[in-house]
């Protein structure tokens, strides 16, 4: 428990995928797992988007309890609503978002505390930057938190449902592999042991890639999730690709999945035994799980995409043994670069990937180990609050102009 005894509210909003919302919910749900607060309250102006990740949560309802936590549509909370609710302790602002003005004097200004939550980002700047008070000039007192993999970040979001599911699907991973084959009419796997591959990118050539997935030496199960992986690859295979019908070529089989849940996302995560994953929610999972994985970091101008890369494959090398990570690093780099009319990696690239994952699994286990006892988001992000809340400065605009009291 923190020393915010008072309720922690969370607001968020759809910005321009699934992966914003999604994180914001799995942080609601862990603040309320671990119990962070007294109470967790989750603002969010599109239930309906929620919905799809989270199905138990109903799109029509104003507020409801939904995993331990208070879920509010925003746009349907009225001022009067607003004004009979319990005043906030902290409030917790995710990737800029703040209550609507006409809800002010309910949902901001009484709070003791505001934390603004940045991306995920393994840059120094974004170390050094961690914390700093925000030179915003009125209301609660607030600060950045910049999440982050080393112990000197605000950490990285780990879910602890996601840990409960991973032990009980490696407990009976053929019942597990059995259930999430049902869709498509299929009780067991085409061939034996295969290699299962978790396939979630940004669209892109990947014709290098699906070549070494044909030719190699063990069958290969290619989950495929997300829209933009699906037209990647209708591409490759010449024709559209839907949802539930199974695609063979070579040793490789081609899964195509319809949108998931976010739970049943995860486990066909845990599931998989190398992870294609996007976007920071995803890369989060990935490390979380300790498995073997390749990330797209999302495409910027001028490729800066690349810094963001160099700077997480740095930090990851600074953690693994000398030299476990040199044959990996072209493959990332290669993978990370935004090219017309050539693929993400050859298949002479893909070739080296797949021959080369006992490697790859050792060095993951390294960050994932780091991260899991040094790096805990939750964990630091209470250790934060205590240390904050033992002198908190506020200041309100008035007639005399901005004031400062402690709280504390």
């Amino acid at each position: 428990m923190s020393a915010f005894l008072g309720p922690l509210d969370i607001h968020a909003q759809r910005i321009d995928n699934y992966g914003d919302a999604g994180w914001s919910w799995r942080l609601a749900r862990e603040f309320a797992y671990r119990k962070t607060a007294t109470t967790v309250r989750f603002f969010f102006d599109d239930l309906s988007l929620l919905n799809r990740m989270e199905p138990s949560l109903s799109p029509e309802l104003t507020h409801q309890r939904v995993e331990g936590v208070e879920v509010y549509d925003i746009n349907r909370l009225t001022e009067e609503e607003a004004a009979s609710m319990e005043r906030p302790d902290l409030l917790l602002e995710i990737f800029g978002t703040t209550p609507p003005e006409r809800l002010h004097p309910y949902l901001l200004l009484p709070a003791k505390l505001r934390i603004q939550m940045e991306y995920l980002s393994a840059e120094p700047w974004a170390v050094e930057s961690h914390l700093l008070p925000s030179p915003l000039g009125w209301g609660p007192a607030r600060y950045f938190y910049f999440s982050g993999f080393s112990p000197e970040s605000g950490g990285i979001l780990l879910d602890s449902r996601l840990d409960e599911d991973a032990r009980e699907m490696k407990a009976d991973s053929e019942g597990a592999l059995a259930r999430s084959l049902q869709p498509f009419g299929l009780t067991s796997p085409p061939d034996g042991n295969p290699l299962k591959v978790f396939f979630f990118t940004y669209q892109g050539h990947y014709t290098g890639l699906i070549e070494a997935f044909k030719r190699y030496k063990r069958p290969v199960l290619l989950f495929l999730l997300g829209r933009e992986s699906l037209l990647s690859l209708e591409e490759e295979f010449g024709s559209p690709l839907l949802p539930g019908e199974i695609r063979r070529q070579g040793s490789l089989t081609l899964l195509p999945f319809p949108f998931l849940p976010q739970r049943e996302f995860d486990r066909l995560m845990a599931l998989s035994d190398l992870l294609f994953v996007r976007g920071e929610d995803s890369l989060a999972r990935a490390v979380q799980l300790g498995k073997p994985f390749l990330w797209q970091a999302y495409r910027q101008e001028n490729d800066y995409q690349l810094v963001k890369v160099e700077a997480f494959l740095k930090h990851w090398s600074s953690l693994a043994p000398p030299g476990a990570l040199e044959s990996f690093l072209p493959l990332w780099y290669h993978y990370n670069r935004k090219f017309e009319n050539e693929g993400a990696l050859s298949a002479e690239e893909g070739d080296i990937l797949l021959e080369s994952l006992e490697e790859l699994s050792s060095a993951v286990k390294f960050l994932s180990h780091s991260v899991r006892s040094k790096a805990d988001l939750v964990e630091k992000f209470t250790q934060a609050l205590e240390n904050l809340s033992k002198g908190v400065t506020f200041q309100y605009e008035g007639s005399a102009g901005p004031k400062s009291r402690k709280h504390g």
